[in-house]
């Protein structure tokens, strides 16, 4: 693999990692608003 492709890789991994995170806390985000909701 040369070093751009390595390099596009990494940013690919990265960036897949930041949505997943993002995702997930938005997700707890939602649950937190839903459970108030019904409070």
């Amino acid at each position: 693999m040369s070093e751009p492709e390595a390099r596009a890789a990494r940013w690919t991994e990265e960036r897949r990692e930041l949505a997943t995170r993002a995702t997930r806390e938005a997700r707890g985000i939602e649950r937190a608003v839903g459970e108030r909701e019904t409070l």
